[in-house]
């Protein structure tokens, strides 16, 4: 066992201090420390003196000072660093899991849909570092840990910055640093020029190993490994523990290209290929068969006092957010229980309507500090109690009320929580009752959907922010509340992207369990890298919270990047899960569009139009226009109210009707136009029909380029599927722009 330096040990202590090593390597030696003043474990990192001497000490620091710049979730952040008698050190949060090389070691190869998930997770956390100008140089199984099933990237120690020819470098020219299972050719032969393709290459050999459970390349020397790479052909895949799919084939035999040029340009491009294959199996597998289906209906407020609703409301909630996070249920998400507030159809009525056995009744009493909280849980198939409780206490006690409550309806339900599910249902990021209170009141008034109430649910979340400090769960509402300004048109531009995804990034980075954060997070790479960025994050979204808001943004991405088939199961799960939301149907019409199903589109689209839905027409009216019934859709969009009051999104009614109708090219307002360029991409693929239906080839062209550009990668929606550019499929440019997105994602055939 190698002890730190004592100098080093000195230093630091005012701050760390050094306990035990936890492993060692060819470039450092890593030493489990404590942080003293945030009472948290730390992994010190001191580097070998050889490897100080042959990168150069002032260069290595100034390397460091970049990897400091990198915030992903999928990246182990830097937390401090420093040379201490020409040794140096840097300082990363000590993640309390195992290693991928440590999960090979145990369990051999991976099934196909949890590697794919680890190499996108790894790809997107790459193509974050490489926007920063920032290459691994080392990715491999021992540099990728899992915490909580999911993977981190550490160690990027050695890494330089992608500079263009003639500009300085930070590290010595031709120095090959790596391991050499995982090592690019052109890493190998020390050359001048090693960018992001070179950790693409990394990257795909550790993908092959996920799969057939050894590297692409083995040898009795490191030096036979290396010969292989430069010389042997791309291998192929072998003894995998199921078929794996030719498109994910595909995509890992150009990651192994030996010439760069040869490979994916970028991370990200790589995990588009595998984008298609990679999120439904993983997600929807699970949630075919629950255990137990739930409703939670509101809680009665018992309060003396009218405003104390708020209270119960609240607690309904977080109990409906609790259950939700447990695999083995499907519970009813709250926007469809809530409509049930005052209800007086029976229970047994509600579970079939809702298509659940189960559904739990409950009371709140708060008077003063006291609090009084009673629970039934109720089989309705039978109608007989399954279980009932009261607990009581003060106000400052319903967070320890919450989990006991949840716990017992699990255990009522015969459930069995997994580990990871136990400790998130007591995990609890709001300990003050005000900020709790704000946060479910705030949380109301997002779920209208409406624009007034997204103002007003900002005033008060910033309240809550001001009382409570730097807080995940108000940075997660606030970057949720913000994304549905950008969803809704209410808001639009650069700096309100910026600002939802600023929120995202801080509920990430403080560590909270905090699912509506990534939600927030895709909606903000969706709208500025489009659907295949964002996906990643709303994966998590889904892993730590199955609600319907996940469900259905993962499956709107999905389809718009060729996944049609596998969304439109999400969809219906989504839908299962809120069945009395009209918005959720509106996007699974659109969903339905893109398999193609039109009847049933149409369909859904009808049952969208409601009094209680403010964007009931204009949803029905596009679904129904795309799905063949454009009499009738224009019909429902003649009803569309129009003015700067009117939310932005309901602009695109008087364009359908002046194209499809009256024959007249599209005539976006400049407010729309901006939205066009940094929204939801749906928006330039309804101006390229519109622009085709009326003739105008070029302006169409124009948004399908800029659409594809965006993302939209769904080659069969141009090729098949998009009633109105049918004038353009014989066209030599739209089928070129066709192939391109075909080519981005490798479509597969459903």
């Amino acid at each position: 066992m190698q002890q730190a330096p004592e100098r080093l040990r000195a230093a630091l202590a005012l701050r760390y201090r050094i306990e035990d090593e936890v492993g060692a390597g060819g470039m450092a030696a890593v030493f489990r420390a404590q942080d003293l003043r945030h009472n948290r474990p730390v992994a010190v990192k001191v580097m070998r003196p050889e490897l100080t001497a042959l990168v150069g000490k002032d260069r290595f620091l100034q390397e460091i000072a970049l990897v400091a710049q990198l915030q992903h979730p999928h990246i182990v952040p830097l937390i401090d660093s420093g040379e201490v008698d020409g040794v140096l050190y840097y300082i990363m949060p000590y993640v309390n899991g195992e290693t991928l090389r440590q999960r090979l070691v145990r369990e051999g190869a991976l099934p196909i849909a949890e590697g794919l998930r680890l190499t996108l997770e790894v790809a997107d956390a790459l193509a974050s570092a490489h926007k920063r100008g920032v290459v691994h140089r080392d990715i491999k199984p021992e540099n990728i840990l899992l915490q909580e099933g999911h993977a981190l990237v550490a160690d990027f120690g050695i890494a330089r910055p992608v500079q263009a020819p003639g500009q300085e470098r930070l590290t010595q020219t031709g120095v090959s640093l790596g391991t050499p299972a995982y090592m690019s050719p052109e890493q190998i032969d020390g050359a001048v020029e090693v960018d992001e393709r070179s950790d693409v290459y990394s990257l795909g050999c550790v993908f092959f190993e996920m799969l057939t459970g050894e590297p692409p390349y083995r040898g009795a020397t490191p030096q036979a490994v290396l010969i292989k790479h430069l010389t042997e052909p791309t291998p192929e895949l072998h003894r995998t523990r199921e078929p794996v799919p030719e498109a994910v084939r595909d995509a890992l035999r150009r990651a192994l290209a030996k010439d760069a040029s040869a490979r994916f340009d970028t991370a990200s491009a790589f995990a588009s290929a595998l984008t298609v294959q990679s999120f439904v199996t993983p997600i929807s597998s699970t949630a075919s068969a629950p255990a137990a289906t739930l409703a939670v209906l509101p809680f009665d407020n018992a309060s003396p006092e009218a405003e104390d609703a708020i209270f119960a409301i609240g607690l309904t909630d977080e109990v409906i957010s609790d259950l939700s996070k447990v695999r083995a249920l499907r519970v009813i998400s709250r926007n469809s229980s809530m409509r049930l507030k005052g209800t007086t159809k029976d229970l047994r009525t509600i579970g079939r309507e809702l298509d659940v056995r189960h559904i739990l009744t409950g009371s709140v009493r708060r008077a003063g500090v006291s609090l009084r909280v009673t629970a039934e849980l109720v089989d309705t198939t039978s109608d007989t109690l399954v279980w009932a409780d009261k607990f009581s206490g003060s106000v400052s006690d319903v967070f320890d009320v919450q989990e006991r409550l949840s716990r017992e309806i699990v255990e009522a339900l015969r459930v069995t929580l997994t580990p990871e599910e136990s400790r998130r249902l007591a995990a609890r990021d709001v300990a003050d009752v005000g900020v709790y209170e704000r946060i479910a009141r705030a949380r109301e008034l997002v779920y209208s959907y409406e624009p007034a109430a997204l103002d007003k649910a900002k005033t008060l979340l910033h309240d809550a922010l001001a009382r409570a400090g730097d807080n995940a769960t108000v940075f997660g509402w606030l970057a949720v509340t913000n994304a549905w300004s950008l969803l809704l048109g209410t808001s639009s531009g650069e700096a309100s992207i910026a600002l939802a995804d600023a929120y995202a990034k801080n509920a990430i980075a403080l560590g909270g369990d905090v699912a509506q954060a990534y939600w927030a997070k895709g909606i903000v790479e969706f709208m500025l890298r489009g659907p295949g960025a964002g996906a990643p994050f709303t994966r998590e979204a889904v892993a730590r919270e199955r609600s319907a808001d996940h469900l259905i943004h993962l499956a709107y991405a999905l389809s718009l990047i060729g996944g049609a088939s596998e969304a439109a199961v999400l969809a219906e799960e989504a839908v299962a899960r809120d069945p009395l939301t009209p918005m959720l149907q509106w996007y699974r019409a659109w969903i339905l569009m893109r398999v193609p199903q039109a009847n049933e589109a149409a369909a859904v689209a009808r049952a969208v139009v409601r009094p209680d839905f403010l964007m009931g027409e204009w949803a029905a009216g596009i679904a129904l226009c795309y799905s063949g019934r454009v009499a009738e859709g224009l019909s429902l969009l003649e009803r569309v109210p129009a003015g700067e009051n009117a939310p932005l999104l309901f602009e695109w009614a008087p364009i359908m009707i002046s194209a499809l109708r009256d024959g007249r090219p599209p005539a976006p307002s400049s407010r729309l136009l901006e939205w066009t360029k940094t929204g939801d991409p749906f928006g330039p693929v309804i101006l390229v029909g519109m622009y085709a239906k009326v003739g105008d080839r070029e302006r169409s062209l124009y948004w399908m380029q800029f659409a594809i550009d965006r993302g939209v990668t769904d080659d069969r929606w141009w090729a098949e599927t998009d009633p109105f550019v049918g004038s353009l499929r014989d066209d030599s440019a739209f089928r070129d722009l066709v192939l391109r997105a075909r080519s981005l994602h490798k479509s597969p055939r459903v």
